[in-house]
């Protein structure tokens, strides 16, 4: 191919005998039926990540940390449902405490009802390596999984649940000190929980923790009766200089 590319080569043959616009020589590799090779797939193929076929049947925690605007860091501990997206249990202090953790499991055991086989995937954070924390595992009957350890994949669903509240939620807001982000954090959560997700097919994580199941057909219905329901409010209403 990079022959016919080439200026000594691309209006004239070797002996300059006959001359072919490039266009023909576009025409004759069709003629001829050579074409370029391409790879089959050009994007790329994400790695599907860990994916619990039930709600509660797989729980996800981590802590991340806040700055307001006066530079004060709070922390929030965060556990998560992996099949509804939805947050279970949260505590948020201006200290680093591993007796929250424990504190927020807890909590999470006395308000649901948790499977006999539930798994808790975490990272290898220090807070999760404690002997309190095990010890206390132990008498909960919880499976502890450590990400990238014990298992190859990571513990990006509660990571990507902190960055929508952190874009969505905690950023717009810009909160001044620690207290008015402490005030604020029970409704942010529950917004958080109670927001459509496309992941869920239109449904909110408490809508799925709850029983409904996402279903991409019922969301493309709807989107289209509401395409047509748009479609006629239009319809009906005249702007000023109709």
């Amino acid at each position: 191919m990079t022959i016919f590319f080439n200026p000594i080569f691309c209006c004239f043959s070797f002996d300059k005998a006959a001359f072919f616009s490039i266009s023909t020589c576009y025409n004759y590799l069709k003629l001829l039926g050579i074409k370029r090779e391409k790879l089959k797939h050009r994007r790329k193929n994400h790695k599907k990540g860990l994916r619990a076929s039930a709600p509660l049947e797989m729980l996800h925690m981590d802590i991340s940390i806040f700055k307001t605007i006066n530079n004060a860091k709070v922390y929030l501990y965060v556990i998560c449902d992996n099949f509804s997206r939805c947050i279970l249990g949260y505590k948020v202090s201006t200290k680093y405490d591993v007796g929250l953790v424990v504190e927020n499991i807890r909590e999470v055991k006395q308000n649901y009802t948790l499977l006999k086989n539930t798994q808790l995937i975490v990272d290898n954070g220090v807070e999760n390596r404690t002997h309190l924390l095990n010890d206390f595992l132990d008498t909960m009957h919880l499976h502890k999984i450590i990400a990238q350890l014990h298992i190859v994949e990571s513990n990006s669903m509660v990571e990507s649940i902190f960055r929508q509240l952190k874009y969505y939620h905690i950023y717009p807001k810009q909160f001044e000190t620690a207290t008015d982000f402490i005030n604020e954090i029970n409704a942010i959560i529950d917004e958080q929980s109670n927001r459509p997700l496309h992941v869920l097919h239109g449904l909110t994580p408490l809508e799925v923790l709850h029983g409904q199941l996402p279903d991409k057909h019922i969301l493309q219905n709807n989107i289209a009766l509401s395409r047509v329901l748009r479609l006629d409010v239009n319809r009906k209403s005249n702007c000023a200089t109709c």
